[in-house]
Order: C-alpha cells, then structure tokens, then sequence
C-alpha cells in the first residue's frame, strides 16, 4: 500500500511539473491591448523584415528569451503590414517554459530588423529596441486551466510603445584602448 502511496504522490509532482504558464503573444486585443512599435523615423515597422520576441523573467534582472514549451523554440513573431503595421503577428496563446500558470512573471518585448531573415537574435541586431517591462500573471493555473496572461501592462490606445534604432558601435579611441591592453597582457606572459 506504501508503495502505491508514494507512486500517486510522484505522478502527481510530475504532472504539476510540467503545468507551464501560458501567455498570448500579441499587442492588439480589442479593449485590452493597443501598441505599436516603430523604427528610429517614426515609421511603423511592417513585414517579415522585422522580428518581435518575448523575453520573461522572475524579475527583470534575469529576462531571457521566451520558449515554448515542449519545443524550447523561441516566442518570435514577424509584424502585420497596410493599416495593422506597427502590430505583430501574434502566435496565440503560448505555453512559457520555465514557468508555472497563475506565477506572476515579468515580461519585456524586443524587436529588430532581421535583414530578410539573416539575423536571428535581438543581440546580433544592428538596429534593435525593447519596451519597458510589465509583471503579468500567468495563465493555465487551475482546473480547467485560467485565461493565457495578455500584454495589457504595456497599455491601449494605439500609441507607439518603443521604438528601434541603430546600436552605437563602439569607438575608435575604445578599439584603440582594447588593442592597446591586449598588447600589453601579451608582451607580459612571455
């Protein structure tokens, strides 16, 4: 009977294991959700040539990209193009790895231009930006499960949330100092 006992108990630990939160990936719900992201000019990013990905995290000192769980694939959209530009495609409701429904997390959306694909990464990108953070409760909590978490802590009314613009690149004189250390540090181990 002890035995019995102690496998219910495992099944159970691992099926609350694997109870992910989920969240819907998308900023335009009707009455909920209404932002946009722009580039640097003000215009309206539109197509497959820009990316948007989700990042979360217990707080923000620790976000990281988003993945799905099951597939450990990446929350990354492209972005409508005409009159919804400035809004992503959005994914739907997207069970998030790492995290258990009803946990609240926090959560930021990073976009940039892919080059045509080319550019996989938000940290690779030339031309990137990111919105502020907003703590979110997670969906998929209870039985049945609650309602995926929304965007809504970014905002309604249409406006721009953030924008992308160039990374600086670093420095000449800031090239020259590292080149210069790295000189240094050699001529000094032999």
């Amino acid at each position: 009977m002890k035995k019995l006992l102690f496998i219910a108990a495992g099944l159970v630990m691992c099926v609350s294991a694997f109870a992910q939160g989920t969240i819907t990936f998308n900023n335009r719900i009707t009455g909920v959700v209404d932002w946009k992201v722009a580039n640097g000019s003000s215009v309206l990013l539109s197509g497959t040539s820009y990316s948007a990905e989700l990042w979360v995290g217990a707080n923000a000192g620790s976000l990281a990209p988003a993945t799905v769980n099951g597939t450990g694939a990446a929350v990354i959209s492209t972005f409508r193009t005409g009159a919804a530009a400035g809004y992503f495609t959005t994914l739907g409701d997207v069970a998030v790895n790492g995290f258990a429904g009803g946990s609240s997390v926090t959560v930021q959306v990073r976009a940039w231009n892919n080059a045509g694909g080319t550019i996989t990464s938000w940290a690779n990108a030339t031309e990137r930006g990111q919105s502020g953070t907003a703590v979110v409760t997670l969906g998929g909590a209870g039985s049945p499960p609650s309602t995926a978490a929304d965007l809504s802590g970014f905002g309604t009314g249409g406006a721009t949330a953030f924008t992308i613009t160039a990374a600086p690149e670093p420095s000449t004189i800031a090239l020259g100092v590292l080149g210069m250390a790295g000189l240094v540090f050699i001529r000094r181990r032999k």
